[in-house]
């Protein structure tokens, strides 16, 4: 599950903007993938927008209340999805479902969240239909993220940086807190799926969220969140989760 956003943004040695790998017949669990995303979100956001410092003796962090929680996950509302029928997906070989991890710094305060869940109608299938969600949030407390945050997505927006196959389509979404941007990879007939992100900043704080659904043969009965709605389920949890980190 790559996103086609610059260059830091991917897990170490896998850039975002990597073609999408080929589904898997039978059996489709995520684990790897969902791996993959919260690792890419919590580091690559990191890497990308590091900012620039902030400058003079009197310089603070613009972080407007947010604050560091240990489980990303249980400061997260996913009543968009399980209002919907989606139920948390027992873990498998021993993985922990859902899974989070927190780490503190004198310079960034970083967190992550993935959660894979069953999705409605595919339960009682051989072979359920799993959906993944992975959430991060940074905090800039050293360097404003501002510049290359805008910087990054805008290149994209304006065409420079696009040349990913299948290409994404890269908009801001106007009104949310400082910067906002939604990447939609769009979907194949080789490879089916619903893949969408969402990424925002609100002062020094960076919280992005990533919805990802595989399709195949055991979606006949499934729900298929269109993109839209998915990304209106990725705006909805992430308003709600940083009122929560503000708490």
């Amino acid at each position: 599950m790559y996103a086609p956003v610059p260059p830091g943004y991917g897990a170490p040695g896998q850039g975002y903007g990597a073609p999408n790998p080929q589904p898997r017949k039978g059996r489709r669990w995520l684990w790897p993938l969902v791996a993959v995303v919260v690792a890419a979100l919590v580091w690559g956001v990191v890497i990308a927008v590091a900012g620039h410092r902030a400058s003079g003796a009197t310089a603070r962090a613009d972080l407007r209340g947010y604050h560091a929680v240990d489980d990303l996950c249980t400061a997260t509302d996913f009543a968009p999805l399980t209002g919907l029928g989606f139920t948390v997906s027992p873990g498998e070989d021993g993985a922990k479902n859902p899974s989070a991890a927190t780490f503190r710094h004198a310079a960034l305060d970083q967190m992550g969240c993935d959660i894979a869940f069953i999705v409605p109608g595919s339960k009682d299938a051989e072979y359920p239909v799993t959906a993944s969600v992975g959430i991060s949030a940074a905090l800039h407390k050293q360097a404003d993220p501002g510049p290359e945050f805008a910087a990054a997505y805008q290149s994209q927006v304006t065409g420079d940086f696009t040349d990913d196959f299948p290409q994404s389509k890269v908009t801001r979404v106007p009104g949310l807190a400082d910067d906002a941007y939604q990447v939609i990879q769009p979907d194949t007939e080789q490879f089916p799926r619903t893949d969408v992100k969402l990424f925002v900043r609100d002062g020094w704080m960076v919280y992005s969220l990533t919805f990802f659904e595989e399709r195949g043969s055991d979606e006949i009965n499934a729900t298929i969140p269109s993109e839209t709605d998915a990304l209106a389920m990725l705006t909805t949890i992430a308003k709600s989760g940083m009122a929560k980190l503000e708490a």
